[in-house]
């Protein structure tokens, strides 16, 4: 078995128990997140409990969350709000919104004619806007889901989150590590930093220079601590897939680096405290 069939076969047989690690650690941990999938969140942070592209089982949201049942729903019921960061189907599933109408929807302007029309009670932002729910503050700003110097790629809001000590900074899929086209962001105690070592490349290991310039974007941040993540995305490709083998590539990069950097590569499901680490 390889390493897709690997991914799909956890997908299609055990995503049950990566749900019930995440019901676990939400009734046990506060200022903390979980994977739900690949690059998909569920954080707990001051007692507010929010998503970031929110997806079951990516992309066969509907079928997961008709598998897990009442279950999934009520755990997606207590959540406040959800940031959704661009139009790619492994981050942004209308049916999952008709399906979870009690959350406020955070979504940018440039995915609002998707949005479907069935009452859901949903915020449009925009690059530069800053909003708050809960005692969360949400800033939004144009990231870089395009390869660089190309048309290659689609809009993406990135997103800068500011809840209690924390300082998290949310970029999405980066795809141009060009640090100096994003915006100045003071102390981030974490960055969310999706790995990407060129299209079609994930099997030309080491692939090139990307882990070197993916730990020099990450590193420009000053974060005190680094989480990658984007790794065993069930629907792509062998020469697309990224692991934690390419997880690895990146720390070492980082640490060559910067030596005392804190890079942590979570496990789907599994409770990472962001006071601690890994649960």
């Amino acid at each position: 078995m390889n390493a897709r069939e690997s991914v799909l076969d956890r997908y299609a047989n055990r995503y049950g128990e990566i749900w019930a690690g995440i019901e676990r650690g939400l009734e046990a941990e506060t200022d903390a997140f979980w994977l739900m999938g690949a690059a998909n969140y569920i954080f707990s942070t001051g007692g507010v409990r929010w998503a970031v592209d929110p997806m079951f089982n990516t992309p066969r949201s509907g079928a997961s969350l008709d598998a897990l049942g009442a279950r999934a729903g009520a755990v997606m019921n207590t959540l406040r709000f959800a940031l959704v960061t661009h139009g790619h189907a492994d981050h942004f599933d209308p049916r999952l919104m008709s399906r979870c109408p009690r959350l406020n929807w955070i979504v940018p302007n440039h995915l609002a004619a998707r949005v479907p029309d069935a009452g859901e009670d949903v915020t449009v932002v925009r690059p530069g806007d800053v909003i708050e729910r809960d005692g969360v503050t949400i800033a939004a700003f144009d990231s870089l889901h395009y390869d660089a110097g190309t048309s290659v790629g689609v809009p993406e809001t990135g997103y800068f989150v500011k809840t209690g000590d924390f300082r998290l900074l949310l970029p999405g899929d980066i795809r141009d590590y060009d640090a100096a086209r994003l915006p100045t962001f003071r102390r981030v105690s974490h960055l969310f930093m999706h790995v990407w070592l060129g299209r079609r490349n994930a099997l030309n290991w080491p692939c090139g220079d990307y882990p070197e310039r993916l730990a020099r974007f990450a590193l420009s941040f000053r974060p005190e601590t680094i989480c990658l993540a984007h790794l065993l995305e069930a629907e792509r490709p062998p020469e697309d897939l990224w692991t934690y083998a390419h997880a690895g590539l990146v720390a070492d990069a980082i640490l060559a680096q910067d030596p005392a950097a804190a890079v942590l590569a979570p496990m789907h499901g599994r409770a990472v405290s962001l006071r601690r680490g890994p649960a």
